[in-house]
């Protein structure tokens, strides 16, 4: 979070960031795991 406006904004309860990125490769979706930090994948059922 580079940004300071981005910082404050989270740490005011008015933004939330989420991260996924999807592996075209391996045909996976990965959801980021906000206790951990990692990516981990997406159950597909």
């Amino acid at each position: 979070m580079p940004f300071s406006f981005v910082a404050d904004a989270i740490d005011a309860g008015q933004l939330r960031l989420h991260g996924a990125w999807f592996s075209i490769a391996e045909g996976e979706l990965h959801w980021l795991d906000t206790k951990t930090g990692g990516f981990v994948p997406v159950d597909a059922e």
